[in-house]
């Protein structure tokens, strides 16, 4: 591990957070070629490709102008209650059994 994550080399897949948004801004802004940034990073030009797309996909969200999940929480809540209901019922059945 001596290759600095300053240069933007990728050295292991836990800091790819890091390197995907630099690389997506670079592959966005063509001032380099694919095959110049993927040999670069050490990444495959086609996961660029990806990053580049989800930039360009959610980059509205990130700035609060994107329409924004609408999200039950009624119906979310509902369901953990059944969930839990549930887990209940099996954790009291599986304890009475005998060893």
């Amino acid at each position: 591990m001596n290759r600095s994550i300053l240069k933007g080399e990728v050295q292991c897949r836990n800091i790819v957070h890091i390197t995907a948004p630099k690389l997506a801004l670079a592959a966005l802004s063509e001032s380099k070629t694919l095959a110049e940034l993927a040999t670069e990073f050490k990444v495959h030009p086609t996961q660029i490709t990806r990053w580049k797309q989800d930039l360009v996909e959610n980059a509205s969200d990130l700035f609060g102008k994107g329409k924004k999940k609408e999200v039950n929480h009624e119906a979310e809540v509902a369901e953990l209650h059944r969930m839990i209901g549930k887990l209940k019922v099996e954790n009291d059945f599986l304890s009475h059994l005998p060893d």
